[in-house]
């Protein structure tokens, strides 16, 4: 159970990029799996049970999260702040340094936020990159992700 806690928790920090949501959504995939394993009949393997398990309980917390994002995402000052004609210089340098810290953690998506900020359609990024379309959307998923908690975490 201590590897399957430390594989959940690894999994679920590169999938939500946050270290408390992501020790959140690992101990209620791990409770569901000691509450569900001695009902369940397993078919192939336990491991793999698990892993579903988890990714069930992943699915669900995204899911919850976008949810809550969209009812409070009007009003913020960033959203505001870009919205009028002026920059405002102090969000600016914060939008750079974390558009640097995303650049940093990877250099494929600040070039994914970079080419979808220019205007460029998710096809013309696509080939551009040499991905497919999901996988475009993945990288533009985590890489707002990251721009986004670094901006929260400057704001805070």
């Amino acid at each position: 159970m201590r590897l399957l806690s430390e594989r959940f928790h690894l999994l679920a920090y590169q999938k939500v990029w946050n270290a408390d949501d992501a020790q959140e959504v690992a101990q209620e995939a791990l409770a569901v799996v000691v509450r569900e394993m001695r009902t369940v009949e397993i078919h192939t393997s336990f491991a793999a049970w698990a892993q579903r398990v988890f990714e069930n309980r992943l699915l669900a917390y995204i899911k919850t999260r976008q949810t809550q994002e969209r009812r409070t995402s009007s009003g913020t000052d960033i959203e505001q702040s870009l919205s009028s004609d002026e920059v405002n210089p102090r969000l600016r340098q914060r939008l750079l340094l974390c558009l640097d810290q995303v650049a940093r953690a990877s250099r494929r998506y600040a070039r994914i936020l970079n080419l979808h900020y220019q205007g460029f359609t998710t096809q013309e990024i696509c080939r551009r990159l040499q991905i497919s379309e999901n996988n475009c959307y993945v990288l533009l998923f985590r890489s707002r992700s990251l721009l986004k908690n670094c901006l929260d975490e400057k704001t805070a």
